[in-house]
């Protein structure tokens, strides 16, 4: 669980700088958005990191089954009522004069997921 903990970590520190990267990239150089694109995809471990996670933590009597389902559920439900009007106002009100705004948000947004996942405290006896 450790070393999950630890994977998740440096994804979201590999996606929070590659979003940044692009955020930044006023010049909207060709090659500086494959190299910050190429990088934030190395952060994609985080979703089976934070499942993994997620399922060590679980009291024994959740069920697996149980436990993806509610988390989809939460997902889903975010990803609609809030990320979407979220990133399309986002989108709409910066496109005009920052294009790039939209990889800004998403920086902070992981930084938030950032902040939370700092929060959780790993039981002591479990090992790597």
């Amino acid at each position: 669980m450790t070393f999950d903990y630890r994977l998740l970590v440096i994804s979201l520190i590999i996606q929070i700088s590659g979003n940044v990267m692009l955020g930044l990239n006023v010049a909207a150089s060709g090659v500086l958005f494959v190299v910050a694109s190429a990088w934030n995809m190395l952060g994609s471990p985080f979703d089976p990191c934070f499942g993994s996670l997620a399922l060590g933590l679980s009291p024994s009597e959740v069920q697996p089954g149980q436990l993806f389902g509610a988390l989809g559920v939460v997902d889903s439900l975010s990803q609609w009522f809030l990320a979407a009007p979220l990133y399309a106002g986002v989108f709409s009100a910066t496109l005009a004069w920052y294009p790039p705004a939209i990889f800004l948000v998403t920086a902070i947004t992981l930084t938030t997921v950032a902040a939370l996942v700092a929060l959780l405290r790993l039981p002591r006896n479990v090992s790597a």
